[in-house]
């Protein structure tokens, strides 16, 4: 009976020994750890992927969004009616598009009919 005492003892002490982390350690950890987010952040915010490229000029996001915000406007009310599926509905079933990529190609679309009349105007005189 001593025994049995004796061991649930000692498997209460051992429990009860919290493992001690090295403050080296637990600072190191913590540096990198805000590098890391700060760098995310910061590439995030900095970084402006090519949506579109028109005669070797380079489109960004922040140059298109008024034709993304355009699409989906008018693209809003059928999303009112048809609830939030509606931007996953299937488009075209033999390709498997759905109407988020029509409404994407819809505002590339525009933005490039747009620039190439802006450009043609220019070379006219206008």
């Amino acid at each position: 009976m001593n025994r049995k005492i004796k061991n649930r003892s000692k498997e209460k002490q051992e429990k009860e020994q919290k493992k001690v982390v090295n403050p080296k350690v637990l600072i190191i950890s913590s540096i990198v750890a805000v590098v890391i987010l700060v760098g995310g952040l910061l590439f995030d915010q900095f970084y402006e992927s090519t949506v579109l490229t028109i005669n070797k000029e380079k489109y960004h996001m922040d140059d298109l969004s008024y034709y993304f915000y355009t699409v989906e406007s008018q693209y809003d009310y059928y999303n009112q009616m048809f609830g939030g599926s509606y931007w996953d509905m299937t488009y075209d079933e033999e390709t498997g598009a759905t109407v988020r990529d029509a409404a994407k190609q819809e505002a590339i679309d525009s933005a490039i009919y747009s620039e190439i009349l802006y450009k043609e105007a220019v070379s006219e005189g206008y």
